[in-house]
């Protein structure tokens, strides 16, 4: 009984110490993700969680995953601390109102700093008042001194009269602002200490902003008053013009030093932290302190990463009368993609940017919501990651991107949006994107390069998105964009579609291990070849990814230009689908769909670098997708449920874009399976149909003659 007792003492003093749970569920129940436990490896100073919830209104069943999730985070690493707290009782009130006040106390310098900046703000906009009633009181005069007679008298007494009232309202709408950013920044927000200096800095942002922007149409004006030939108007008038374009000069750049000192007001994300607990059900993540100085500051200010808030009101909403299958979805896995997002955010310094590179012409550009794949968008923030873009066939030279914190020291990969050329002024677009991109790939820049079907190589010209990656080893054929019969219907005959779905990777790629056995879905898929003579005269090392596996019911197609100008429901329909032509089509299969190029450490060692795009990280990294639009929502968001769980149909879309921006920016230790890539079992292993068959017979016979040999050994061992 000693002994027992002393093991079972022994034992709970161990698992204390280094908790171990081992997870035998087919739906990994009691286990965190790839990506969460190297994100909590990384955390190496103390960091609370705490869930803000009124329990009383949240489905009891979605409020308990979530704390299980907590609970396994709390577990996994020493630096996490959780707390679930109800703000609907009375001790809950209490502790909230503890939390709130201690984060106060934190960023105490950074609100004293910015309730100094927000006074001398408001102090400007009631000066800038002041100075706009007198430039209107002038322009005004300038109307008055007009004669009848004066050349143009009528187009200048109308452009000085509406300068003159556009100042003259200017000066009261800064006034307002000044008394309403002073209350604002002076009232606290209901119920809290915390105050209002975003919302005071918004306040008078708006005004002055409008005054800037007129007063550059203005000095525009008087700009072109003031050299105007004497014929044109006489020259009292082009006195005048020249003394209000000094006067107004003198007011626009005064706005202008407003406007950036309003964007240099040091802010907390207190504010943004107590709106989203006001709101509803809130995960809060606190990180320890910092003080280190801001750049050009002498004044150590607490970083505004400090603390972050997760909004998780639509995960742990109570079950609806109308939908009563929603209580009984499990949303854990979503949980913890949120809740570690947060940790992550906090937690990294040098996130990406990832500057998204295509051919539209201004009027469609994704920005500012990237709606086409928002998200992706609201994925790539969880991972502190920025989204940039740049309309390349308008614009020669990227986008800045030093107003992003910490900018010019991290890495930007380039993903590329490829345009097609089945319009004259579409191939214009294509020509001019190529050439950007060919600069990006020289300077060696990292680069996610998606590929279209191209109708080029079908009439003997080369498709220039292609031309800089043939140097270095890869031959994409985007003139025959791979297809598939699909069997086991009723149609006659069976119908061919442009999708392929895969769920092997090679997993010789850091990439390839983590979306193995996640289906992803290609459209239009495009071979991509490898040349090894080119390969090693460029001293690169290509890698396959992706690969479409050989099958009778799969080719290469050449004729293909009818089939894309279906519909999806009209590709069903056909009567006259494409068949396989041994000659013209590509019929010898596996065909690589993703390929990863490394080019040796001398590439684009000596290319000229910009201000604007660092080149930090593996500049000479560049992943080739044969397919194009794969990672925007009509790809990744859709779902089945399943066992009452949502799932993706094709997660590994996701999975590889994340995975290729981190290879790309050379941060190969965060490429990591996520939490909703694993919300249902799969299985990981590339088993060929052999493995299968000996999987198969050793579950049939394996565990008999397992338990016969363990009896054998039985007997022989007691004689």
């Amino acid at each position: 009984m000693l002994a027992v007792s002393a093991i079972c003492v022994f034992g709970v003093v161990l698992a204390s110490r280094e908790p171990i749970r081992i997870d035998t569920t087919a739906s990994r129940e009691h286990e965190l993700s790839d990506r969460t436990r190297r994100v909590l490896a990384t955390i190496d100073a103390p960091h609370e969680i705490v869930l803000v919830v009124n329990a009383a209104a949240c489905d009891r069943r979605s409020l308990e995953r979530a704390i299980d999730v907590l609970d396994m985070l709390d577990r996994a690493s020493r630096n996490v601390s959780t707390t679930v707290v109800d703000a609907a009782s009375g001790r809950g009130a209490v502790a909230l109102d503890a939390v709130v006040q201690r984060l106060v106390e934190r960023y105490a310098v950074t609100i004293r700093a910015a309730n100094e900046a927000i006074a001398s703000a408001t102090g400007e906009s009631q000066t800038l008042a002041e100075l706009s009633d007198t430039a209107a009181e002038s322009m005004q005069s300038a109307v008055d001194q007009l004669t009848p007679d004066s050349p143009n008298a009528t187009e200048l007494r109308r452009f000085f009269a509406d300068s003159a009232a556009v100042l003259r309202l200017a000066g009261p709408d800064l006034r307002r602002a000044a008394q309403q950013a002073q209350q604002a920044a002076s009232t606290p927000i209901s119920g809290t200490n915390v105050p209002q200096h975003e919302r005071a800095t918004a306040i008078l942002r708006e005004p002055s902003l409008n005054l800037h922007r007129q007063l550059d149409e203005i000095n525009a004006g008087l700009q072109a008053l003031s050299q105007a030939q004497p014929g044109v108007i006489d020259e009292a008038t082009r006195a005048a013009a020249r003394s209000l374009f000094e006067r107004t000069s003198v007011l626009r750049d005064r706005t202008a030093a407003l406007l950036f000192t309003l964007d240099e007001v040091p802010t907390t994300p207190l504010e943004r932290c107590v709106r989203a607990i006001q709101s509803g059900p809130t995960a809060l993540i606190i990180g320890p302190p910092d003080t280190s100085p801001r750049s050009g500051s002498t004044l150590a200010l607490s970083s505004t990463r400090g603390v972050t808030a997760v909004d998780v009101q639509s995960l742990l909403l109570p079950t609806s009368p109308d939908d009563p299958s929603r209580g009984r979805i499990d949303l854990r896995f979503r949980i913890e993609e949120l809740v570690v997002g947060g940790l992550a955010v906090l937690n990294t310094r040098n996130a990406p940017i990832v500057c998204f590179v295509h051919g539209a012409p201004e009027s469609d550009r994704l920005g500012p919501d990237f709606a086409p794949l928002r998200a992706l968008a609201q994925r790539m923030s969880l991972r502190g990651i920025d989204l940039v873009e740049w309309p390349a066939a308008v614009k020669e030279h990227p986008p800045a991107v030093s107003t992003i914190p910490g900018g010019d020291a991290r890495p930007v990969v380039y993903a590329v949006i490829p345009t097609n050329a089945l319009t004259p002024e579409g191939a214009v677009r294509m020509k001019r994107l190529a050439d950007r991109v060919t600069g990006l790939i020289n300077e060696g820049r990292p680069v996610l390069l998606s590929l279209n079907p191209s109708t080029l190589p079908g009439i003997g010209q080369r498709d220039p998105m292609i031309e800089t990656l043939e140097p270095l080893g890869l031959k994409p054929d985007t003139g025959r964009p791979i297809v598939q019969q699909i069997t086991g219907t009723d149609r006659q005959p069976p119908p061919v579609l442009p999708d392929v779905v895969l769920s092997r990777s090679d997993p010789f790629t850091p990439i390839g291990q983590a979306i193995q056995s996640l289906r992803t879905h290609l459209r239009w898929a495009i071979p991509l070849r490898i040349d090894p003579v080119a390969q090693q005269r460029a001293g690169t090392s290509i890698k396959p990814i992706l690969l479409v596996p050989a099958a009778q019911t799969t080719w290469a197609e050449s004729e293909w230009l009818g089939l894309w100008q279906l519909s999806a429901s009209d590709r069903l329909r056909i009567s006259n689908p494409p068949t396989p032509h041994p000659v013209r089509d590509d019929v010898m299969g596996p065909w690589t769909v993703a390929a990863a190029i490394e080019r040796g450490s001398n590439q684009g060692d000596s290319a000229p670098s910009s201000a604007s795009t660092p080149t930090h990280g593996s500049g000479g990294r560049i992943v080739v997708v044969g397919s194009n639009g794969w990672f925007f929502d009509e790809f990744t968001q859709v779902a089945d449920v399943i066992d009452g769980r949502p799932v993706a149909r094709a997660p590994g879309n996701m999975e590889l874009f994340e995975s290729a921006v981190y290879w790309l920016a050379g941060q190969d230790d965060l490429i990591a399976r996520s939490a909703e890539a694993e919300a249902a079992p799969v299985i990981r292993a590339d088993l060929s149909d052999r493995s299968l068959s000996l999987l198969r017979w050793a579950l049939i016979g394996g565990m008999p003659l397992a338990v016969l040999l363990l009896g054998v050994c039985w007997r022989l061992i007691r004689g």
